[in-house]
């Protein structure tokens, strides 16, 4: 064993076919920061020895694994992600040759798309099979990348040997501040001709509640199971007007679309088709307006907001997440 510094480990990831089943990388992704590793819960004897010590013993319950892992979203590898994150890929489309847009959809089930992660570490090589996605949020600040960031919950990991030459460790495409874009309508069908909002700062964060589901006879969590799904986010700009107080009050509900795309980059074979993640919620209710207003300095305001089933008109909290590429499918 020797020291090493962080970024030596490197990070895989695959779609794994069969639940549970690890699988080796099928890309591997640069992270930013990384915390996702091994847990255990334990359980301390409750007998009495004759002793004033609270027990002696301990043995080992639960074996799991959990952790936040944050990277800059790339056009590719974040895939994998939506997947794991929505439940299901309803289609992988050519725009123009070799270029996809991937629909992304939100299963009504409780068992969604598990992943393989996978380290390669010099200080020992592990693979965590059946890692569901707990939570995921996206953000943006200016002058700076378009950020993720992934909670993750797994079975325990497995000693084996992974290897970054094996799978692809590609040159992806980015986005930056300068490639957000937001906007509001009064409902799904008028996203298109809406005008862009001028805001500074944009998040967004799934919830999915997973539950690792124990039975007698292992350590191991027999499944992870996502329940209920939830998608709340905040944007900032100036403070201008009480448009959005009034929509709070009011209780209006928004269609909202957030649209990444970056046009210093064309697609393989495609003049004018860029990199694109689009993410469209059809009901969205403002839930918090929260003005700043510093002595002296420019005065903001925070908006709050979380995205509902549309009941009446049958559509999901999240409608879509289509991500265009150069990659043709996420089978492998």
């Amino acid at each position: 064993m020797t020291k090493i510094i962080g970024s030596r480990i490197n990070l895989g990831v695959a779609r794994e076919a069969t639940r549970g089943v690890c699988l080796k990388p099928q890309r591997w992704v640069p992270w930013v920061s990384f915390g996702f590793d091994d847990k255990v819960t334990t359980k301390n004897s409750e007998e009495a020895l004759g002793r004033i010590e609270d027990t002696h013993a301990k043995d080992v319950v639960e074996k799991y694994a959990e952790g936040d892992i944050d990277g800059e979203i790339r056009d590719e590898s974040i895939g994998y992600f939506l997947y794991s994150l929505l439940g299901t890929l309803t289609g992988s489309v050519a725009v123009v040759a070799n270029s996809y847009d991937h629909t992304f959809n939100l299963a009504n089930t409780n068992q969604h798309q598990s992943m393989t992660l996978s380290t390669e570490d010099p200080n020992g090589d592990k693979m965590f099979c059946m890692a569901m996605i707990d939570r995921f949020a996206i953000d943006a600040v200016l002058g700076e990348y378009a950020r993720f960031t992934s909670g993750f919950i797994s079975r325990g990991s497995v000693d084996t040997a992974v290897d970054s030459a094996t799978g692809d460790f590609e040159v992806e495409n980015k986005f930056r501040s300068q490639d957000i874009e937001i906007k509001l309508a009064a409902n799904r069908a008028g996203l298109g001709a809406a005008s862009n909002l001028k805001v500074q700062s944009l998040n967004i964060t799934f919830e999915k509640n997973l539950l690792r589901k124990q039975m007698l006879g292992t350590v191991q969590p027999d499944d992870i199971i996502n329940q209920s799904f939830a998608v709340e986010g905040e944007f900032t700009l100036p403070y201008e007007d009480q448009t959005y107080r009034n929509l709070m009050l009011a209780n209006t509900y928004n269609a909202i679309q957030i649209t990444l795309t970056n046009k210093s980059t064309t697609l393989a074979d495609g003049a004018g088709v860029y990199p694109t993640i689009t993410i469209v919620l059809p009901r969205c209710g403002f839930m918090d307006w929260s003005p700043e207003r510093p002595k002296g300095e420019l005065a903001e305001q925070t908006i709050g907001f979380k995205a509902y089933r549309d009941h009446a008109n049958s559509e999901d909290s999240v409608y879509s997440i289509v991500l265009r590429n150069d990659k043709a499918n996420y089978t492998t």
